[in-house]
């Protein structure tokens, strides 16, 4: 078994509860692999997930003017954001960063960096934002364009966690409401 010095470790419920620290014994991830978050955006600058954050080098070096890699997303340098059609995918609704967070926060943080203090189950991973809602919630409108941009850019896994409440029902889907406790 390998355990995080993370100090917020073990306040975390999932990790203890899935044994990671067990797996963590035998990998903790790797920069090869990229998961892609089809969420209401990441906020990369949470501490723990400022390494671990795909960037697509072919537009982050390229010229600001052109779609250098030719996938029909001009400067998709840090992801896309389908709902606002522009490169800035980052989140305003926490959702899309807490489970970027327990996908791949980075682990053995400095425990003085208040903003730091978790490990994901991946400590090193890519994870490619790709937003596609904001503060109400998902808008699955743009999930299929976002599931094609995930395979075509290098996603290996695609993270697709949506919930909707009857105040916000999924557009062209039935919805059951229910009350929650």
């Amino acid at each position: 078994a390998r355990y995080p010095n993370d100090a917020l470790y073990w306040d975390q419920w999932a990790p203890p509860m899935i044994d990671a620290p067990d797996a963590w014994g035998i990998t903790i991830g790797s920069p090869s692999v990229v998961v892609a978050v089809i969420d209401m955006g990441v906020r990369p600058a949470s501490g723990d997930l400022t390494a671990n954050m795909w960037t697509n080098p072919a537009e982050c070096s390229g010229d600001p003017n052109m779609d250098d890699d030719n996938n029909g997303y001009l400067n998709d340098c840090n992801g896309w954001d389908f709902a606002g059609n522009d490169n800035d995918p980052t989140g305003v609704n926490p959702h899309g960063t807490e489970i970027a967070g327990i996908i791949g926060a980075e682990a053995g943080d400095d425990p003085n960096v208040p903003q730091e203090g978790i490990a994901g189950l991946n400590w090193d991973v890519r994870i490619m934002n790709l937003k596609i809602g904001g503060l109400l919630g998902p808008n699955l409108a743009y999930a299929a364009a976002a599931i094609e941009y995930a395979a075509k850019n290098g996603a290996h896994v695609i993270n697709a966690s949506w919930g909707f409440g009857c105040g916000n029902p999924a557009p062209s889907c039935r919805t059951t409401c229910h009350r929650t406790m």
